[in-house]
């Protein structure tokens, strides 16, 4: 009799493949473990949600709003705890067990024995146990959420059907869609990983053979920017149109525009440029400031 396939996607492996991508400190197997193990996975997880959980896509492409859960679950992956400690009331028999805050999640098991025999020795009339996690259902609880978010911020979008083409000057005028960066202690240390993902970003372009025409020439306009954002975003000043100031307006749609006006592309076609980017970025922000 012939054994019947699994077709079981995320099993122990996933599982603990999410603990050692966690747990490791390494550049290098963080990668091993994503491509080798993870990313397929969470790709067939992204897609099947999308499918049995309808939501209002809006003007956007849906492999675009997958590209982008894909990069929302690496980010948000990483605080994953399996261990977690709940307790219920001694004397209330038919009272739920409640989980405990994040001083209470562990990943490692003697981590959370530790904690468990100390709250244990307090006879404050709980019982406490240990709830074991599982990271298939963390993770599909951050993709589900994301999916949430941007559908009710995409039904916004088309609700007031504002054209960026036809409003950007209004836009960059307008002191509401702008943000500041506080130039501090930290800024060398930005200026340092903006280095790093202009060697990735290039490195990437220019050994993988599978990239479309578009994302070649959305990744080369996004090395531009990288590689010349201290002038691109400077300020006018007394000083000069270049002087580093304390603080620097950084209206959001300046990048998209200096994007629009290097490669000659629509919005929407930079957004389908940019995805393969936008998941190294995510890869690289987590080990980097890790």
């Amino acid at each position: 009799m012939k054994r019947k396939k699994n077709t079981q996607y995320f099993s122990d492996r996933e599982e603990q493949a999410v603990i050692d991508y966690i747990s490791s400190n390494s550049v290098e197997v963080k990668n091993k473990i994503y491509n080798e193990i993870l990313i397929q996975p969470f790709r067939i997880m992204i897609e099947s949600i999308l499918r049995r959980y309808p939501i209002h896509i809006g003007y956007y492409d849906i492999k675009e709003v997958e590209s982008n859960a894909l990069t929302h679950l690496i980010e948000h992956m990483v605080k994953f705890k399996r261990f977690i400690i709940e307790r219920r009331l001694i004397n209330y028999v038919d009272d739920k067990w409640n989980k405990l805050g994040d001083d209470h999640r562990f990943i490692y098991i003697d981590d959370v024995n530790s904690d468990l025999k100390i709250l244990s020795k307090k006879n404050d009339g709980y019982d406490y146990r240990i709830f074991f996690s599982k990271a298939f259902s963390y993770c599909q609880t951050i993709i589900r959420n994301y999916y949430k978010d941007h559908s009710k911020k995409s039904y916004v979008e088309k609700t007031i059907n504002l054209s960026y083409d036809n409003y950007v000057e209004e836009l960059n005028r307008n002191k509401d869609y702008s943000y500041e960066i506080e130039m501090d202690e930290n800024s060398n240390q930005l200026e340092r990983f903006i280095n790093v993902i202009v060697d990735k970003i290039k490195d990437r372009i220019e050994t993988d053979t599978s990239l479309k025409k578009i994302e070649v020439v959305v990744g080369d306009a996004i090395l531009n920017v990288l590689k010349n954002w201290h002038i691109l975003f400077m300020e006018d000043t007394p000083n000069g149109k270049y002087n580093k100031r304390i603080t620097n307006k950084f209206a959001k749609s300046k990048i998209l525009l200096f994007l629009k006006e290097q490669t000659s592309l629509s919005t929407k076609e930079i957004r389908l440029g940019i995805k393969p980017f936008k998941e190294l970025y995510f890869l690289e922000k987590n080990d980097y400031f890790d």
